[in-house]
């Protein structure tokens, strides 16, 4: 060996372990997205407007207007109030690319697959750190990365902001569950970004995740048995989302004030638009999901939770009641995971009735999202279970 090789030795080494962690999240993206590298741009469902709204920002901060409330261009030429009402944040990020000169529909369709990138590295670091297992938090990755609703959101919805807002929710409850370990000031700005972030994304993700992260913060605290804390931590919560809120009042105020002037209802009032018409059956949470076909001109793909997933969880359970690590986690995320899973189906709709804010949600299967998420942690950790403890790095 040369002299002053072994300096060099171990911050390689350390960049190569480093690395290997990543490898496996960046393969699982590019397999997420594949449908959309060979696909292209979806154009079912909203797509070809998100599109368009895509254009017409583009067109402005072209222009010098880096926040446009209003596109002049739609409605032929009389103009409409987007950003006044709508999210804005998801639409900024494929500006990005824009810098680089690539065309409008290649830099959004960058978008979606950018949003599965965050939404499986947010899985992992949350998953990770939650259970202490690299293998639980990678395969987590894959149970959410590739379960079907996100692929019914984007091949048969073309949901581009509500894909964001599903990508941002795993870094919520990554910051959640930071701020719950350690309640201090960075462990609170981390959260209030993370909880902004998802406000001016996706409302409606915001509407769902923001008491999931409440129950979560709450939960993460009273297991430590601790109910100083759990006040400590409740406390950081309502400043934090006290924060998060002034910091969207540019958005949110001009929602709350102004959407009377706009009949804001309709969002809800129409028949398909009506949660009490959008309830799942049982069956059909539990049915396979449907071949795609991109050549028809409608493809019935039901909102369905992915069997594997299922399986996994059961055995997580099943371990939970040998092995006492962990138990508290799994007992919450079951009761998550499938409390939220009820509110699909017809037998929930007196609660659905007593929530002011729940006809915004618009479709109760909308929640598949969220509880395919948890049911994907505990996929994670169930596979993790079973996994030997000689796994390497990757073991429990």
């Amino acid at each position: 060996m040369l002299p002053g090789m072994r300096n060099y030795q171990l911050p390689i080494t350390n960049y190569v372990l480093r690395f290997a962690h990543y490898f496996p999240l960046l393969t699982l993206t590019l397999l997420a997205s594949w449908p959309l590298l060979t696909g292209g741009l979806p154009t079912v469902g909203d797509g070809l407007i998100h599109f368009h709204r895509f254009a017409q920002l583009d067109w402005h901060f072209r222009h010098g207007d880096f926040y446009p409330r209003w596109f002049v261009n739609l409605h032929y030429g009389f103009g409409a109030p987007v950003f006044n009402f709508y999210a804005p944040l998801s639409y900024y990020i494929p500006l990005l690319f824009r810098l680089f000169n690539l065309p409008l529909a290649a830099c959004l369709l960058l978008g979606y697959i950018l949003a599965f990138g965050v939404a499986i590295f947010g899985v992992y670091y949350w998953v990770r750190d939650q259970f202490d297992s690299p293998l639980a938090g990678l395969t987590t990755t894959a149970a959410f990365g590739l379960s079907p609703y996100l692929y019914l959101n984007v091949l048969h919805r073309g949901a581009y902001p509500e894909l964001w807002g599903l990508a941002l929710a795993p870094w919520l409850l990554w910051s959640a569950h930071r701020l719950a370990l350690n309640p201090h000031s960075r462990s609170l700005l981390t959260f209030v970004a993370f909880q902004s972030a998802i406000i001016i994304t996706h409302p409606l993700s915001a509407l769902i995740f923001s008491p999931i992260a409440l129950f979560y913060l709450l939960a993460l605290s009273l297991s430590a048995g601790n109910r100083h804390s759990a006040r400590r931590v409740l406390g950081f919560w309502n400043l934090g989302f006290g924060l998060s809120l002034a910091l969207t009042a540019f958005f949110t105020l001009p929602v709350l004030l102004e959407s009377k002037d706009i009949q804001l209802f309709r969002t809800f009032l129409p028949g398909d638009l009506d949660y009490r018409n959008n309830f799942l059956t049982l069956s059909t949470l539990l049915s396979p999901p449907a071949n795609f076909d991109p050549r028809l001109a409608f493809n019935a793909m039901p909102a369905s939770l992915p069997w594997p997933q299922l399986a996994l969880a059961c055995i997580a359970l099943l371990t939970s009641l040998r092995v006492q690590e962990h138990r508290p986690a799994i007992l919450g995320f079951w009761i998550l995971g499938f409390g939220i899973c009820f509110l699909t189906l017809p037998a929930s709709a007196p609660l659905w009735n007593t929530l002011p804010l729940a006809r915004f949600i618009q479709f109760p299967w909308r929640l598949v999202g969220p509880a395919s998420l948890f049911l994907a942690a505990l996929a994670g950790l169930g596979l993790a279970r079973l996994a030997p403890r000689h796994f390497g790095v990757w073991g429990l």
